[in-house]
């Protein structure tokens, strides 16, 4: 025997499975079947989004703001370094990867700032071995230097 439960909205005689479940209710189901229940949940938002536009028709129109337009691109200008050497890749790349010099030392050489020369490695995609790497690496090309002159 299927158990049955009137919807007073729509006045059927539904099964209780047309119903949603309702703990707080003493049936454990709505009242109203789900589809009205649904067709009630359409209406109300309905009469709110209608409402919030009739409300927003009463306030003053917002300025018009320009949209931020993007700068076109341009060519990179070139501006005079202070430190010449440091605009020269070839030399940048042949102080820090075949001499194995540090980039402090190139600062210290330059008298510039230590952040300035890491500028100048980053522009020019030029990357310092690992300082123990260095080390040994510069150590073997000061040996091979000495060995040639003497």
């Amino acid at each position: 025997m299927t158990e049955t439960k009137v919807c007073p909205h729509c006045k059927q005689l539904l099964p209780l499975t047309a119903f949603h479940n309702n703990r707080s209710r003493a049936s454990g189901r709505d009242v109203w079947c789900g589809a009205c229940k649904n067709e009630a949940r359409k209406a109300q938002r309905k009469r709110v989004r209608d409402a919030k536009r009739a409300a927003r028709a009463l306030l003053p129109p917002k300025p018009k703001t320009q949209k931020a337009r993007r700068r076109p691109l341009r060519e990179k200008i070139v501006v005079p370094l202070k430190y010449p050497q440091l605009g020269d890749e070839a030399w940048l790349r042949g102080r820090i990867c075949r001499e194995f010099v540090a980039a402090e030392e190139v600062a210290e050489e330059l008298g510039c700032a230590l952040s300035t020369v890491y500028a100048a490695m980053q522009r020019h995609n030029v990357r310092s071995p690992p300082k123990g790497v260095r080390a040994a690496l510069r150590a073997r090309v000061l040996q091979q230097k000495q060995e040639a002159q003497g």
